[in-house]
């Protein structure tokens, strides 16, 4: 009888044991997927252009320059911060801030350029202008500055996952004028690719 009661007590501790480290072993990857989401919360990739100068068109027809803004972005689902663009100017102050993708379209591109301001509408400072295409929505700020910097904010589903754009690229386009030999003034267009930046912020 004791040899049985024996064996029955270490049967229920070897049983105790495993049941035991299973426990741990769950609790241990329930842990780390926290853990792995709450990086997922906390870490993004900001996408930068520029600073570029897209001063208006001058006196002598020189400038007139703009940028066009292209993103291919994926389908977002249960979305809790939209892919955003941001204006900076010089000082880093954000001009204009605008949620794209809210009408579900995965390419999108915007026009980005500024105009002379009048005395009632910018006291003589110049309008910088973000011009949807697809929507014709054009969203403004005055600005004293020429320089412009982009950058596109990823979107974060409920959740905490982040989303990055599929592709993103900024063109400048604009006009200078060349003097000839015979004397004439002759507009040549010019068009180059800003490169991009990535800046990984963590929180």
């Amino acid at each position: 009888m004791h040899k049985s009661s024996r064996h029955h007590v270490s049967g229920r501790a070897a049983l105790a044991g495993i049941a035991l480290v299973t426990v741990l072993v769950v609790a241990g990857l329930l842990l780390n997927n926290r853990a792995f989401a709450q990086g997922n919360t906390s870490r993004f990739k900001i996408t930068g252009f520029g600073p570029a100068i897209i001063g208006p068109l001058d006196s002598t027809g020189n400038g007139g320059n703009s940028i066009l803004i292209g993103l291919l972005l994926p389908a977002v689902q249960k979305v809790q911060t939209p892919f955003t663009i941001q204006l900076l100017n010089d000082d880093t102050n954000v001009l204009v801030t605008l949620a794209v993708n809210r009408d579900g379209r995965t390419s999108s591109f915007f026009d980005v350029f500024t105009t002379k301001a009048t005395s009632s509408n910018g006291g003589g400072q110049m309008i910088l202008h973000v011009v949807n295409q697809a929507t014709g929505m054009d969203q403004t700020s005055s600005t004293n500055y020429q320089n412009v910097t982009i950058r596109i904010l990823p979107a974060v589903q409920r959740g905490g996952n982040v989303l990055q754009p599929l592709g993103s690229s900024a063109t400048v386009n604009g006009f200078k004028r060349l003097m000839m030999g015979d004397g004439s003034v002759v507009p040549l267009p010019f068009e180059y690719a800003l490169p991009a930046v990535q800046e990984e912020n963590v929180d």
